[in-house]
């Protein structure tokens, strides 16, 4: 058996494919409204997954299961699942990318699991690179977003911006 840490190729590309899932669901949420609002909400959300994943499973046996297998927790459970159906039906695209952030997220706690990793340390690397692949992709949606390159593109961190002219269609001429 391994006794240090060690990261596979397989870990980095679970590592990258989690990146990869974040960053375009942080760019499918720039295209929002309220991004801001939404987004704060999603990176909580995600910051909960990371943590679900992190703790030990015999934590709730305990305490879920036995609330489940009461009367009262089986009708809210059915309940809370028959809306959870209904969202994921009528928002199939979020859905969609909340369930690709999930298997990405589990497979990058199965590496981290494989590789030795505690249950913080893994929960902060899923943290950081949840975290990061969400902002990434809210800058590159920002920078690359077709309404903000008519007028000009700005480099992040104040390096300057390059004016880009903004070219209205010619009438035809006529004679």
């Amino acid at each position: 058996m391994k006794s240090k840490k060690e990261l596979t190729i397989i870990t980095w590309l679970s590592f990258g494919l989690l990146l990869l899932t974040c960053l375009h669901f942080g760019w499918f949420l720039f295209e929002s409204h309220l991004y801001f609002i939404i987004s704060g909400i999603i990176l909580a959300l995600i910051w909960a997954v990371d943590l679900f994943f992190t703790i030990p499973l015999n934590f709730f046996q305990n305490t879920v299961l036995r609330w489940i297998r009461t009367d009262l927790g089986t009708f809210l459970m059915i309940v809370f699942l028959s809306i959870l159906g209904v969202f994921m039906i009528t928002w199939l695209q979020i859905s969609i990318n909340i369930l690709l952030m999930l298997s990405a997220t589990a497979l990058a706690r199965l590496e981290l699991q494989t590789s030795r990793f505690s249950n913080w340390q893994s929960f902060i690397i899923l943290s950081i690179l949840s975290t990061f692949g969400l902002i990434l992709g809210w800058a590159l949606n920002y920078y690359f977003s077709v309404d903000h390159l008519e007028f000009k593109f700005c480099f992040p961190f104040d390096l300057g911006c390059i004016e880009i002219p903004h070219s209205a269609p010619t009438p035809p001429h006529q004679e």
